[in-house]
């Protein structure tokens, strides 16, 4: 929940990747950071707007294609930026 009283900033985006990588295609085993991609989106859409200490709004978008070991995971995290 945002605070009671709050300054809108503006929107931002931020993206972060991750990948699952080596054997075959139905035992992709090594993960590659995945476990913090949605973290690392939402801290590079903060850092694109100075001042920012959460966002509101916020829709995430993930997205995923194949590399030639293994696949990668993108999300996309937009909202508008609060302090």
């Amino acid at each position: 929940m945002p605070p009671a009283q709050f300054q809108r900033l503006g929107p931002t985006t931020g993206e972060a990747c991750g990948s699952l990588g080596v054997l075959a295609t139905a035992y992709y085993a090594i993960p590659m950071g995945l476990n913090n991609r949605v973290e690392n989106a939402y801290i590079d859409a903060l850092n694109k707007v100075p001042g920012a200490t959460a966002l509101i709004d916020v829709t995430i978008k993930e997205d995923w294609f194949w590399w030639l070991i293994g696949t990668a995971r993108c999300v996309k995290v937009t909202g508008e930026a609060i302090k």
